[in-house]
């Protein structure tokens, strides 16, 4: 029978470690029925179904487990912290991390979850003290190292988050997720060089996944003239307005470019370049392949030589009157076409959303369109309370974007968190106004500038203390008071 449980114990762990739960689940669930004293197996089994994410299942088990003797209390009320952290209950995940820290002060793996609790409830000075006291206990775990530079880069302590990340990549050189956290540091502080290199290993990392393997990648050295070319899409929607000026540059050069966008930018993007844009490959017979965002370091773009677009991009003339119709636009008011928050699956949306009430003053002298596609509940709240905000997200006929560049050419200014919006109206060389939090992402940089080298047209206003509003939206106040005297 030792044998078997032996046998089936190996088994179990096996399937574990390669990622197989639901067969883990099933065979210690099947240990522990035939040895409900074998209280170890609790500690493979709940694991095995937090990865699952079956959550109350595993609540289940983590209490039996803390109902045994402290050393099982303290690994019960651990899996307990990890459960409600998933669950998002975060108070009730300090609690139990709390309780155990008082069995064992010296789990660093509690304070370490306890760093990403407290950092959840934007309390990041704590997230950092915990921390930094998870890696005074253990200084070889490469994770606690880019958790703290999270927290500090969420508290713009950019130079000491570069320093930690540092720290971390030299016990783990293939933490690529720490790799691609140090890349968009340095290209923040306008380090290029090592910038796009570490930037190049994001495909490692657990944020991204490469397309169209079998397809040879462009390289630095590769022979452009005459080779059918594949440029593709990454990541956001901004992103693709942002960077398709760089795909100019490969024309040039003589490539025969396909670009492949998101479906939503087809349509639109077909009418702005010369090159073929698809948002669907068909034909994969290219020579070369190339994400959107490496065309960056091909190019080795820096804030000195970013290519201006040979054209603004313009919105088709019919969809212009058709929105010009259907919209009511304001004779008396300037109008306004506002964007206060993104997608809410974005890793930095928690820093860049405003709250649309900071604008409810405006609409004495201003009408507001709120052009995105989503709305918070608290934000619906706002605009069901104010005649002069119209939130055009459930509008019908807004089916791409088309749509939302006839939208912003009626406008008469942009204002806009940095999302997608705030791309398309600098690429139309709208008038715009870009609401940055701080910290910003790299393309913005650091520094106190209040215009941004990609768009003539956008200006920034730039957030002194992060998380606060209050100043950058009285700033664009009065310099919206200004414009229309």
């Amino acid at each position: 029978m030792k044998d078997d449980f032996k046998i089936l114990f190996q088994n179990g762990l096996s399937k574990f470690q390669s990622g197989d739960f639901l067969g883990s689940e099933e065979t210690f669930i099947y240990l522990l029925k035939k040895n409900p004293k074998k209280n170890e197996l609790y500690t493979y089994l709940i694991p095995s179904l937090i990865n699952q994410n079956k959550l109350k299942l595993a609540k289940k088990y983590s209490k039996v487990l803390y109902s045994l003797d402290s050393h099982y209390k303290e690994i019960g009320l651990i899996y307990l912290g990890i459960i409600s952290q998933k669950l998002k209950n975060f108070k009730e995940s300090a609690t139990f991390f709390h309780e155990s820290l008082e069995i064992n002060p010296g789990n660093d793996q509690a304070l370490l979850n306890l760093g990403v609790v407290y950092h959840n409830l934007d309390n990041n000075l704590k997230a950092i003290e915990y921390t930094i006291q998870s890696i005074k206990i253990n200084k070889n775990n490469s994770i606690a190292y880019q958790n703290l530079a999270s927290f500090l880069e969420d508290e713009n302590r950019i130079d000491e988050a570069i320093h930690y990340l540092n720290i971390g990549l030299s016990i783990n050189d293939r933490d690529f997720n720490a790799l691609h956290a140090l890349s968009l540091l340095q290209l923040s502080k306008s380090d290029y060089a090592n910038g796009y290199i570490n930037y190049e290993q994001r495909f490692f990392s657990s944020y991204l996944k490469p397309k169209y393997a079998h397809i040879n990648r462009l390289l630095l050295d590769s022979n452009i003239k005459g080779k059918k070319i594949l440029v593709w899409h990454e990541q956001g929607l901004g992103d693709t307005i942002q960077f398709s000026r760089l795909v100019n540059k490969l024309v040039n050069l003589g490539g025969i470019v396909t670009l492949e966008v998101q479906k939503p930018l087809e349509n639109f993007l077909i009418d702005q370049f010369k090159f073929e844009i698809v948002s669907e490959i068909k034909e994969q017979n290219f020579d070369y392949q190339i994400p959107l965002l490496s065309l960056l370091n091909f190019f080795q773009v820096n804030e000195n030589n970013i290519p201006m677009y040979e054209k603004y991009f313009e919105c088709n003339k019919d969809k212009f009157l058709f929105w010009k119709k259907k919209i009511s636009l304001s004779k008396d008011k300037i109008n306004i076409g506002l964007s206060v928050s993104g997608n809410i699956n974005h890793k930095k949306e928690y820093r860049r959303k405003i709250s649309l009430e900071k604008f409810s003053k405006f609409t004495d002298k201003f009408r507001i369109f709120l052009i995105q596609k989503e709305i918070s509940s608290d934000d619906k709240l706002v605009v069901d309370q104010n005649n002069e905000i119209i939130f055009l997200g459930d509008d019908k006929d807004w089916s791409d974007f088309s749509d939302t560049s006839a939208m912003v050419e009626n406008m008469d200014i942009i204002i806009s968190i940095d999302s997608s919006l705030i791309h398309l109206s600098g690429a139309m060389n709208k008038n715009s106004y870009l609401l940055l939090s701080n910290p910003a992402d790299w393309r913005w940089g650091q520094k106190n500038r209040d215009n941004t080298y990609w768009y003539d047209s956008v200006k920034l206003i730039r957030q002194k203390i992060p998380k606060i509003w209050d100043e950058v939206i009285e700033k664009l106040y009065s310099s919206l008071l200004n414009l229309k005297k």
